[in-house]
């Protein structure tokens, strides 16, 4: 995909992926946790991406997948493998994260008389309308997805620092978990929704949360196909505007060059 030969080591795709997303998925359930985790979950996503993001490209999210092939849907055929075997890693690795959480952050604890009781990450609508909280969803991915093809791309991509690149993904995260976490708890990944609320429907012994994973997966998907529809449009327009300041830049070179041979002469 974006990674030069990457179809050609999938396995260590593969590895990559299911890693860096069981790992963004224990950081999601910590954060339900502790103070302040949802900064944990962006610098997750930070730590991960300089770790694997020149193996895979450092995905972790079927969505931004789905939207990597579609930035640049002329190589379909070629990436295709990549992005099946991709997205089975992070699937894999969103629900292995999930066993791993449960087994290390739900505990009892008495303290000052009071039974505490360690809970997990719950993905529930808070919306009045399940549409308000799919279109929430949406939104946010969009967005997310979208910063993410653009630091991606090195005709987009505002710096060529790939720490600030990495920085700039996980802030984005953050900012858009802050968006939208008070009405749809802020899935913004298929892998993350869907291993969420299996779990949690499994846990907790009750099938209300299977009839929210359309939400937390269609949302995600929704959001990166029109993000890498518009990062389409977005390379393609950045390059006209280029190609044309580039003619102009050289048509003013040009005229000063003419100038100074009139000044000699």
């Amino acid at each position: 995909m974006e990674i030069p030969e990457a179809h050609k080591h999938l396995p260590h795709v593969f590895i990559a992926e299911f890693f860096g997303t069981m790992m963004l998925t224990f950081a999601v359930c910590a954060q339900s946790v502790f103070t302040f985790g949802i900064f944990g979950i962006g610098m997750t996503l930070f730590g991960c991406i300089l770790l694997f993001g020149n193996i895979s490209g450092g995905n972790f999210n079927p969505a931004v997948t789905l939207g990597v092939i579609l930035m640049d849907f002329h190589k379909l055929g070629k990436n295709m493998l990549s992005m099946i075997i991709s997205t089975c890693a992070q699937f894999f690795g969103a629900l292995t994260g999930m066993i791993l959480a449960s087994s290390s952050l739900i505990s009892y604890t008495v303290k000052d008389g009071v039974d505490k009781k360690y809970s997990l990450a719950i993905l529930v609508p808070t919306t009045d309308s399940d549409m308000a909280a799919f279109a929430s969803e949406v939104a946010c991915s969009f967005f997310f997805i979208l910063i993410i093809l653009m630091v991606k791309c090195p005709m987009t991509a505002p710096t060529d620092n790939g720490y600030l690149c990495c920085w700039t993904v996980g802030i984005t995260l953050i900012s858009c978990i802050c968006l939208c976490a008070s009405h749809t708890g802020a899935a913004l990944n298929p892998a993350v929704g869907l291993a969420v609320n299996i779990y949690d429907g499994w846990q907790l012994n009750s099938s209300e949360y299977y009839k929210y994973v359309w939400i937390y997966t269609a949302g995600p998907y929704v959001g990166g196909c029109l993000a890498g529809f518009f990062h389409h449009y977005h390379k393609w327009s950045t390059e006209k505007v280029m190609a044309k300041k580039a003619e102009m830049m050289a048509a003013h070179e040009a005229i000063l060059n003419a100038r100074d041979d009139a000044d000699r002469i």
